[in-house]
């Protein structure tokens, strides 16, 4: 069978991985790469039960993680919508009272205590995150 010579371009991680692996099996880089494509030719719709099951191991362990992470993820989301359903209640408790029929916004004007209570969001803000990455 005669031979042909063509130009494939790969990417120096692939080209390293190539030249590892023909070095292993003691073979020129173009005998492995023929190996190759005979193997996937040869296996081409097969069932790679082991790759299968291999893979699913793999990710088990990554999805109890992100399973973990999903769920604090969650959990933070509703305490956030607790506290801002809390919030949209207490403020329509004030305008139901006290309403004037005008809306001030807190960038026309802010109230010492909006800032106050800023300030200290922030610092607890702060705190926390330093607490996460000491």
């Amino acid at each position: 069978m005669s031979k042909v010579q063509k130009l494939f371009r790969f990417t120096e991680e692939m080209d390293q991985k190539i030249k590892r692996y023909a070095q292993h099996l003691h073979v020129s880089q173009s005998q492995f790469m023929a190996m190759t494509v005979d193997y996937f030719i040869k296996n081409e719709g097969a069932e790679y039960v082991g790759f299968y099951e291999a893979m699913g191991k793999m990710f088990e362990d990554y999805q109890k993680e992100i399973n973990n992470e999903l769920k604090k993820i969650k959990l933070g989301v509703n305490q956030i919508s607790k506290e801002s359903q809390m919030q949209i209640e207490f403020w329509n408790n004030q305008y139901l009272e006290k309403g004037t029929g005008n809306l001030l916004t807190s960038d026309v004007k802010k109230s010492n205590e909006v800032s106050l209570a800023e300030a200290n969001i922030q610092n607890r803000i702060l705190k926390m995150q330093q607490k996460k990455y000491s």
